[in-house]
């Protein structure tokens, strides 16, 4: 969102989020991956792009377990995620940013394709043509109107530092660039809904009832209407501010302020925990989950 300060200028409130690579979190990544957003896409160039990736690791009921037969390469990954952001739209959608051609990717949402460790590239090689043949191969793909006109090379080794990477200063720059074209971030947003987003943050529950969160719109904020109401709240959802599912009573009767929390309840049921004799009763329960992916009702009450 854009917001006019004393000074005039426009500055952007961006909510950051960080998603997990490891392939236990895979699940939980939908409830984050909107098309109102914008992609860092990152690539580690101290890895041989065609080389096998490193296999997932699993914690098992009595020990942990690599699968061997996991085939992705480095550069798979890239295009698991690419089809992922790509998946969130209709093909056929295209960017309505006119008004910029050369900023805004073709399709939205855009990616922003950085490639880090360019202080130490795969076998030695120069940095930016590693770099290069990363954002080759993905641009050989359906997604690859998503991606931005040009690839980031980071120097790792800066980090910190008060000489700080060149790429980084540019990155910075040109995401900010990109988001100001944006029509998201163009868009005017009532006071009052601004109002309601700093009631709920201030609140330090982790979830509510949809009634509480329509009481407090109504009675704090002066938001009445039913429609205007579910239209706020759809905003946020699509922010990732809060979390709000339609489609399923039960769900629609809940308002998720902690988003994280949400990933934290949902790795306790799929991660398959240790042994430990306080849970001798749903073993068997722990092991079917981990040998079938089978997840009893029961196993789900426990964790």
């Amino acid at each position: 969102m854009l917001q006019e300060n004393g000074n005039h200028k426009d500055n952007i409130y961006s909510v950051l989020w960080d998603f997990g690579g490891q392939s236990l979190y895979y699940e939980t990544h939908p409830i984050f991956l909107t098309e109102k957003a914008i992609y860092i896409l990152a690539s580690d160039l101290s890895r041989d792009p065609d080389e096998k990736a490193i296999p997932p690791v699993k914690t098992g009921l009595s020990e942990n377990k690599v699968d061997f037969d996991y085939i992705k390469t480095n550069l798979d990954y890239l295009d698991f995620w690419m089809s992922s952001i790509s998946s969130l739209v209709s093909p056929c959608v295209l960017s309505s940013q006119e008004t910029a051609p050369n900023v805004v990717p073709r399709r939205l949402p855009p990616v922003f394709l950085v490639c880090t460790h360019a202080d130490m590239p795969f076998g030695g090689s120069n940095a930016r043509e590693l770099a290069l043949k990363t954002y080759g191969f993905l641009q050989r793909k359906t997604y690859k109107e998503h991606l931005y006109k040009d690839v980031f090379v980071v120097d790792n080794t800066k980090s910190g530092s008060e000489e700080e990477c060149t790429e980084v200063k540019r990155l910075r720059e040109e995401v900010v660039a990109v988001a100001k074209e944006l029509k998201l971030t163009k868009e005017e947003i009532p006071v009052k809904w601004l109002r309601y987003e700093k009631k709920l943050r201030e609140k330090r529950d982790k979830c509510i009832k949809f009634e509480e969160a329509k009481r407090i719109a109504s009675e704090d904020c002066g938001i009445q209407e039913d429609d205007e109401f579910s239209t706020l709240l759809n905003f946020l959802h699509d922010q990732r501010i809060v979390i709000h599912f339609s489609g399923s009573p039960e769900l629609e009767r809940m308002v998720i302020l902690d988003p994280q929390w949400l990933v934290d309840v949902l790795k306790n049921v799929i991660t398959v925990r240790r042994f430990k004799h306080k849970e001798h009763s749903v073993k068997d329960l722990w092991l079917q989950l981990e040998e079938t992916g089978i997840l009893d009702e029961k196993l789900i009450d426990h964790a």
